[in-house]
Parts: structure tokens; sequence; C-alpha cells
């Protein structure tokens, strides 16, 4: 295997190890000072608590990440987007892909920078430097215009109509 896709294959594992949340627990079953600990539901903690020492009653609580438990012991799963509106929706989906673009961009410049400054006077690879970054002022250019029209529109369409 080569050594960039090894290394692609690596970046990708990692990626997915670490962006890819894994919740384990819905709440907390709190029974007073220092006596808490992880529920699923509500059914995962008891009414009450009784040691040697101390009876304790006891509270569940949700943790507040995407879901809320019911009474019953149900969970009911929270709308992670804040919002209900598609017209909102999709323009903050438009604004991630431009940032998703726009970092890509800066990729580009930093190795069509990079293929220049190493070219050793070699003039093809000059000639290939400076093209990537031409390519990346363009796409860049672009991106930008794309973002203008695309923030005017979301904002035509989401902001009330004014003046008479």
């Amino acid at each position: 295997m080569k050594p960039f896709n090894r290394l692609l294959l690596i970046n990708i594992a990692l990626l997915l190890i670490l962006f890819v949340p894994i919740q384990t627990q819905a709440g907390t079953c709190d029974c007073g000072p220092g006596l808490s600990f992880p529920a699923a539901t509500q059914a995962d903690c008891p009414s009450t608590y009784q040691s040697e020492n101390f009876t304790a009653t006891c509270t569940f609580s949700s943790d507040g990440i995407g879901s809320t438990s019911q009474p019953d012991g149900s969970t009911v799963l929270e709308n992670p987007l804040g919002t209900n509106d598609p017209r909102v929706i999709i323009g903050n989906v438009i604004k991630v892909i431009l940032g998703i673009v726009g970092s890509i961009t800066l990729a580009i410049f930093i190795y069509g920078g990079l293929l220049w400054m190493t070219s050793s006077g070699n003039t093809e690879r000059i000639k290939r430097g400076r093209d990537t970054l031409v390519w990346a002022t363009i796409g860049f250019m672009v991106i930008l215009g794309s973002y203008t029209v695309v923030n005017f529109v979301i904002q035509s369409i989401t902001k009330p109509p004014t003046g008479g």
C-alpha cells in the first residue's frame, strides 16, 4: 500500500473515532450529596436508596443531550437542529458547506505556496505552484460570490418584507 493511501486511511479512521458521538446514558440518578450515578431511564433510578446509616429519596434528571426522559420511563428525542423551519435548516446547511469549501481552498493555497517555495528554480514546478495559486484565487472568488448570493437569498426569504 502506498504511504499516501495508508496515511489517508489512518486519518479517516481517526476522524471516525473522534467525531462519531457515543451516548451511553440519558441522565443521572441523584440520591443525595455524593450519591449520584448514571441511569439510562427513570426506571433505572430507584425511588429510594437505603444504606446502613440512612435512607435517601432518589430523583432522576436528564443530562440534556438530545433526550428527555418521561415519568413512564420512555425517552423523547429533542430536535438537534433547534428549528423546524426548512428555510433556516437549508441556510445552515449551505453555510456549513461553504465553510468546508473555504477550508479546502485554504489548504490549496498552502499547497500551491509550498510547491512554489520548494521548486528550487525548476521552471516547471514554479509554473505549477503559480497556477495552483491562481486557480485557488479564482476558486476563492467564486466561493465568495456564491456566499454573497446565498446570504442575500437567505436574508430575503427569512426576513419579512418592510415598507409599503
